[in-house]
Parts: structure tokens; sequence; C-alpha cells
């Protein structure tokens, strides 16, 4: 997944790809794909970062859906290879981050992006009674669009 998301940021900022100004690329990610976005931010890509419904890690995740195995968790590190520690990248994102997360989020646990916001110093954008999968396509669209829009653009705040 980061090889693909690096070959599409450099055919979108190549002049000899689509010739974007790469001071206009903001990332975003939404749940797994937060954890692609922010290693594109590591990798130098963007100028803001937008995560919508991040995690932790993947150990994390599954921690807090099978916490029965717990114990057993630490095959997860073996097993796995892409670990998507966004926590432990949180420090080292050189850009400026938004979060959002529906507070009802039945997938990712709203804690975890509130961690997630606390690791990197950004703003967390909370909606209340959002969940996982319907933050666009319902009513808390408008909501969500709005911080974004106000995040990537604060010349051109929305009302």
């Amino acid at each position: 997944m980061y090889l693909a998301a690096e070959q599409l940021l450099q055919h979108l900022q190549s002049p000899a790809g689509l010739g974007v100004d790469p001071s206009k690329v903001i990332l975003f990610g939404q749940s797994i794909g937060g954890g692609v976005a922010v290693e594109m931010a590591l990798r130098s890509f963007g100028t803001k970062l937008i995560l919508l419904s991040p995690f932790l890690s993947v150990q994390a995740m599954a921690k807090s859906a099978f916490p029965v195995v717990r114990p057993g968790l630490w095959l997860v590190s073996w097993l796995v290879k892409d670990k998507f520690d966004n926590e432990a990248k949180a420090g080292r994102v050189p850009v400026p981050t938004l979060v959002i997360h529906g507070t009802e989020d039945g997938i990712v646990p709203f804690v975890q992006g509130k961690e997630m916001a606390a690791k990197l110093g950004c703003p967390l954008v909370e909606v209340r009674g959002g969940g996982h999968n319907d933050l666009f396509g319902s009513d808390f669209e408008p909501l969500v669009l709005h911080a974004m829009s106000d995040f990537a653009f604060p010349d051109k705040r929305s009302q």
C-alpha cells in the first residue's frame, strides 16, 4: 500500500505526470488509509494531513477488538508485516494535521482517534453520534466537510 501511494503521489507531482504543485497536495486517510497517509507525510509528501477515524496501530486495534486474546497478541507483531503504527510515528509527522472521528465509531474506538490527536498535537473534531462509515453521505457530512475545508483552506473559511 505504501509503494502504491508513493508512486501515485510521485505521478501526481511529476512534470511528466500530472504536474500538480507539491505545495497544493493535502494528504487524506480514512481508517487504515490513515496509516498510509501518515507514512506519506513522513516521506515528505503533502503540506497538510487530514485523518478520518484513525487508529493507533494494528496491535492496538487487535487489543480493542479481541480483548479475550490479549495475552497472545504478541503474535500479531510477529505475523503482521505492515503494523501501521501511527502512534509511534505521530511525533515525527512534519505537517499540520487534523483528526476527525465519530464518537460512536464501532470499528475504531473514538478514544484511539482522540489519542492520535493528542500525540500529533493537533485539533480533534468530534463528530457526536458519528460512526465509522457514516461520516459522509449522512447528516454528519456537512460538519465533516466544513472541518476539512476550514483546515485545508483557512483563508477561505466556510460559514
